[in-house]
């Protein structure tokens, strides 16, 4: 996915569950090349907490999550 982001401003995400998935790993990136990493979420959505947001400088970000299955595989699609 794709979206912009205000630093300091709660900022959330959403997607479709994935067969099998026990946790799932999103990283967000932005035009600069800041990143940010959030893993072993249990659920199909995330709400960045202010801290996290604060990381982020304001501007256009792209996103992606992967799925992870009870071995700790990547699952995709």
């Amino acid at each position: 996915g794709s979206g912009f982001i205000l630093p300091g401003r709660p900022a959330g995400f959403e997607w479709t569950a994935s067969d099998r998935a026990v946790s799932y790993t999103l990283r967000i990136e932005g035009e600069g090349g800041e990143v940010l990493v959030v893993a072993g979420i249990g659920g199909t959505s995330l709400a960045l907490t202010p801290e996290q947001s604060e990381l982020l400088i304001a501007g256009d970000y792209s996103w992606q999550v992967t799925a992870h299955n009870a071995a700790g595989d990547q699952q995709f699609g």
